[in-house]
C-alpha cells in the first residue's frame, strides 16, 4: 500500500494507537481483514477494508479512481468506495477519510 499511497503515509492494521502515529498531522492508511465466504469447494472469499486518512489533499477522487485501477493483477477487487471526514481529536479540524471495500479470493486446499 506504501508503494500506492507514497512512503511518508503509516500503514497500520487494524487500528492506529496514538503512540504509534504523530497525530499532529494526519497522513495513513488502516486495513483490516474481515471474515470468509465459501464461493466454491476450494474456494473462499475475503473482504477486507482499507481506510485512508489525510488532511489537506484536494485529489481525493482521483484517488479513489486510481486506486481502484491500481488493483488489477493483485488479486484483490475494489467493489465500492465511500468518502467522508470525521473530525480530529482535540481540535475543531475536519479529517478527510476514504473508506475502499475489497475483496480477495482465497484458495484453500485441506
Amino acid at each position: 500500500m506504501q508503494s500506492f499511497f507514497g512512503e511518508e503515509v503509516e500503514v497500520y492494521q487494524d487500528a492506529v494507537e496514538e503512540d504509534e502515529t504523530n497525530l499532529s498531522r494526519i497522513n495513513h492508511v488502516v486495513f483490516e481483514t474481515l471474515g470468509f465466504q465459501r464461493v466454491g469447494h476450494f474456494t473462499l472469499q475475503q473482504s477486507v477494508n482499507v481506510y485512508y486518512f489525510s488532511e489537506n489533499r484536494e485529489d481525493l477522487d482521483l484517488l479513489q479512481v486510481q486506486f481502484m485501477n491500481a488493483l488489477e493483477g493483485t488479486g484483490h477487487t475494489c467493489d465500492r468506495t465511500d468518502k467522508g471526514t470525521m473530525q480530529k481529536k482535540d481540535a475543531g479540524q475536519c479529517v478527510d477519510v476514504l473508506t475502499f471495500e475489497l475483496t480477495r479470493m482465497v484458495k484453500h486446499v485441506c
